[in-house]
């Protein structure tokens, strides 16, 4: 019995104390040629271990996609935790990356 579907109206109300939020990814660094990975850190806001998507585009100068990846993150309860996401074939890709775009808000995953 899926009663939540439809339902678009209803009063906004505050969050309860269950209801969990996103997090927030930072980039640390991006891809290099010498290190074919991004480092981000990821921040839970929650009061309880919870798991995240990261959404990160690698870019060459063009702004042209050259790779990109949704990660799954584990992060403790009101913590943050540092973790390294590789290029896909990296000794390919690597020399083409000029910037990363991260997008800041790390999803909660359900």
């Amino acid at each position: 019995d899926d009663t939540s579907a439809g339902s678009s109206g209803g009063s906004a109300g505050t969050p309860t104390p269950s209801e969990h939020q996103d997090g927030t990814a930072r980039l640390v660094s991006c891809a290099t040629a010498k290190k074919p990975y991004a480092t981000i850190e990821v921040t839970n806001p929650n009061a309880a271990d919870s798991s995240f998507d990261v959404h990160i585009t690698f870019e060459d100068a063009d702004d042209m996609t050259v790779d990109g990846t949704i990660k799954e993150v584990d992060v403790p309860a009101s913590g943050t935790r540092t973790i390294r996401v590789p290029l896909t074939n990296a000794k390919e890709n690597a020399t083409e990356v000029d910037h990363c775009d991260l997008d800041p808000v790390a999803s909660y995953h359900w």
